[in-house]
């Protein structure tokens, strides 16, 4: 063969090797929803549905198909591909290999289209390419309404018999079509319990004015920010002065240290205690967060329950006694009879003050009952001496099972002190004492207030 037909047989073969192969057209390309996701179900399904999910991988919708890279348009190399293929798959996947060549068309040569149409692109739905509905949605300025034209006022399928709900669940005007948890960055994963008002002006809908214009979000930092007179600021990169952090002032970019103690001195300054559970167990357990709805939300959550006996165990001690006096000699103690209650949480002496709580102190016995009638009364040792509610007895505070009042312990029955006639019967207290007993000699209550054992001797 001569030189120069030699040559011209070379670039002709050349360049039918270099010519791009013909590709499916838009109408008969492979596509998931109507060639691909009936096969997969049938072959594969009992192994990769949701309800097994071996490998981790479901091939019960399109994304999930997809997921993680395990297809890439146009690329044989893709690891659905390898699986598949009856020269690289294993035993097990070989079972299914009658799959593999309309995947191979649909992830090569079809781009991974998702079903057949005139009106879109084969990556409608598919996310990262330049066909995705999201960028196409952002071209057309937001026109919502170019498609309802197709898939209905509500975007339930209409015409077009294509439902956007069944991804976009809330509909594809809601909040989390855009701003979806999972795209979130850390830090918006951290405040993720929050309300999205909390920091930010928060548009009364999706097309209000401003809204999409492509600036970011406004910070505006209020509600829970504010609580207890701080003004938080936003800089651009920190947030500072919030109540939420305390002292702190952290960098919205950067991993925050969000260990107990971070955002307020352990244990506070006005905290005797740093055992934080010991007031706080419905947030803390062993100074680790276990109810994050509860922590940080501007209230301080106190016990098991609300007020004082969340933090004071009424069960310990003679404390039921005092409360619930079964004997029926008088109404329950008021805790302030044998201590100092404060007004409120951060009162001197209350959450300062390491326990046990202060017996008897001498702030608090003007007004007490203890001390009434000339009683000083004192606790040392377990044991409670001089005080009005006992008579003459020295009471052992953690002797529990044994009555130790009860009628004719803190008197004589009748008392030796005059009028009292000594052999005078319990029938005849009623004469001289009819606002405190019956007359069969029993202690009279209302309720559960009683005249008796109240500091007053009624005549």
């Amino acid at each position: 063969m001569r030189p120069a037909i030699l040559l011209a047989v070379v670039v002709a073969l050349s360049a039918g090797c270099i010519e791009e192969r013909p590709r499916p057209s838009a109408t008969t390309c492979a596509t998931w929803f109507d060639d691909v996701a009936p096969l997969f179900r049938q072959q594969c399904g009992t192994c990769h549905g949701a309800a097994r999910a071996e490998g981790g991988y479901v091939i019960d919708t399109y994304l999930e198909a997809i997921a993680d890279g395990r297809a890439v348009p146009g690329d044989p190399r893709s690891l659905l591909l390898v699986v598949l293929d009856p020269d690289s798959a294993d035993a097990r996947h070989r079972e299914a290999s009658a799959v593999f060549e309309a995947t191979r068309s649909w992830v090569v040569d079809c781009d991974l289209a998702s079903r057949r149409s005139l009106n879109h692109e084969p990556g409608i739905i598919l996310p990262g390419s330049d066909a995705f509905h999201g960028v196409l949605l952002r071209e057309r300025g937001y026109d919502f309404e170019s498609c309802a034209e197709c898939h209905g006022r509500r975007f339930t399928g209409g015409a077009a018999e294509s439902s956007c709900r069944s991804c976009h669940e809330q509909s594809p005007t809601n909040c989390e079509t855009c701003h979806r948890p999972e795209a979130f960055d850390a830090s918006h994963r951290r405040h993720a319990r929050y309300e999205c008002a909390e920091c930010h002006d928060t548009p009364a809908s999706w097309d209000s004015p401003g809204h999409l214009d492509g600036s970011p979000a406004e910070v505006v930092l209020g509600g829970i920010a504010r609580l207890d007179g701080h003004q938080p600021t936003w800089t651009g990169a920190t947030c500072a002065d919030t109540y939420c952090h305390g002292d702190a002032a952290p960098v919205w970019a950067s991993p925050v240290d969000d260990a107990c103690g971070t955002c307020h001195e352990l244990p506070p300054p006005d905290h005797a205690r740093d055992d934080c559970d010991a007031c706080h167990q419905r947030v803390v357990r062993d100074r680790v967060v276990v109810t994050d709805a509860l922590h940080v939300d501007g209230v301080v959550s106190i016990g098991a329950k609300d007020g004082c006996d969340g933090c004071h165990d009424e069960r310990s001690g003679l404390h039921p006694a005092h409360l619930e006096p079964r004997l029926g000699l008088a109404a329950p103690a008021a805790c302030g009879d044998c201590h100092v209650v404060p007004v409120e949480v951060g009162d001197a002496g209350h959450i300062d003050s390491p326990p046990p709580a202060e017996v008897f102190p001498r702030a608090s016995l003007d007004n007490s009952l203890a001390a009434a009638r000339g009683a000083s009364p004192t606790y040392a040792s377990g044991r409670c001496a001089d005080v009005y509610c006992h008579g003459d007895a020295t009471l052992r505070w953690e002797r529990r099972r044994t009555a130790q009042v009860y009628c004719g312990s803190c008197h004589e029955i009748p008392p030796s002190s005059p009028p009292h006639v000594v052999e005078a019967p319990l029938s005849g207290c009623v004469e001289c004492h009819a606002s405190s007993v019956d007359g069969a000699g029993n202690i009279r209550f209302e309720g559960e207030e009683s005249e008796h054992l109240d500091g007053d001797v009624d005549l």
